[in-house]
């Protein structure tokens, strides 16, 4: 099911995969896991939604842990309005997670993030308090992302296609955007909120010794589990789900 919420500064398209068992008692989900994949693995080729939907992750996903799944295209991506910008997409997970929070007020709310969509997971989740936990999936551990200047950060979404802003004005405010959300920066403020990261042991886009460091950085926050072979994109791999299945089984059972 394909729904639109308006947030306030934009429409955004969200995927829905109800809890089945919850759904068959009658009952509110006890679980609300928002997926955000961010930009587009590859350069499309047509404007179909449901492949940025990555509908039958979504859907195994509630299966096993039997939860409410929302796959949420973030500004700029898909049929969802807007142009991108690093404070923008924290807003949109903000405001996605406010909007199901108020459906579900009683579901404990799991935040999924992968790549650069990952860091707008981060900093939302510092600021939510309904959130129980976060995982960032091939997460960009430094600023600017990837080395790359903001001009080339500004093409490579185009041509993945994301909308970006036509201004340089606006592309040169992404650099104190990010800073404000840099992971080694904002990780500490998640304080016991449960924080997951899975990695791509031959990512070749953002080295295994680069997560590592940030790890180093924030000692004592975030549980990081690296992948075998896992390369550039881990989105289909098969033990990312199992990683975020037990993770919310375990984060349930010790709620914070």
């Amino acid at each position: 099911m394909i729904e639109t919420i308006e947030t306030g500064t934009g429409n955004l398209s969200v995927f829905y995969v109800e809890d089945t068992k919850a759904k068959a008692n009658h009952k509110q989900p006890e679980r609300l896991a928002l997926l955000f994949y961010g930009a587009p693995s590859a350069p499309q080729t047509d404007e179909v939604d449901a492949d940025l939907f990555l509908e039958s992750f979504a859907t195994r996903l509630a299966a096993s842990s039997n939860s409410f799944v929302a796959v949420v295209l973030l500004r700029g991506v898909g049929s969802s309005t807007g142009s991108f910008s690093p404070m923008g997409w924290t807003q949109d997970v903000q405001a996605v997670c406010e909007h199901l929070g108020v459906m579900m007020p009683s579901a404990r709310v799991y935040l999924i993030g992968f790549e650069l969509a990952s860091i707008a997971c981060l900093a939302a989740a510092t600021e939510l308090e309904q959130v129980a936990g976060v995982a960032t999936i091939s997460i960009v551990p430094t600023i600017p992302p990837y080395g790359l200047s903001y001009d080339d950060l500004a093409n490579q979404l185009k041509n993945l296609g994301v909308d970006v802003p036509n201004s340089p004005d606006e592309i040169n405010a992404w650099e104190s955007e990010f800073q404000a959300i840099n992971p080694s920066v904002i990780a500490p403020r998640l304080g016991n909120t449960p924080w997951l990261v899975i990695h791509g042991a031959n990512d070749t886009g953002v080295p295994e010794h680069e997560v590592r460091r940030l790890m180093e950085d924030v000692a004592g926050f975030g549980d990081l589990h690296m992948i075998t072979a896992g390369a550039d994109s881990v989105r289909a791999d098969p033990r990312v789900l199992a990683l975020l299945v037990g993770w919310i089984a375990r984060t349930d059972s010790n709620p914070k």
